[in-house]
């Protein structure tokens, strides 16, 4: 192989390596759309779905959510993680719970 093969190589595995990366723990660029964590539409999206009949967004969107503050939100998705047997740990839990905040909630961390 030749110097400039190695380098097309190794350029290929560093592109992978930051995709993966930035899907594994999202992206901190405010302004745009949060990447979707790793794990979420099925542990997530497609339960809440079948527990509405249909959009499982709705869940986050409506009026009478059970969570009103960053703190809860973390407590929701640790608990939904657990029901779901996801056996997320705690970085991907922050993860969800920050996707989620940024998505739909709003809500200040402090």
């Amino acid at each position: 192989m030749h110097n400039q093969d190695w380098i097309k190589i190794g350029m290929l595995g560093l592109t992978g390596f930051i995709s993966l990366v930035t899907a594994v723990f999202g992206s901190e660029t405010s302004g745009k759309e949060p990447q979707v964590p790793v794990g979420y539409q099925e542990a997530c999206k497609d339960c809440h779905a079948a527990m509405v009949g249909g959009m499982g967004e709705h869940l986050y969107r409506r009026a009478d959510r059970l969570v009103d503050s960053y703190e809860a939100l973390s407590r929701r998705v640790q608990y939904c993680s657990r029901g779901a047997e996801t056996g997320w740990d705690h970085l991907q839990i922050k993860t969800v719970t920050d996707y989620l905040n940024q998505r739909y909630y709003h809500f200040k961390q402090r």
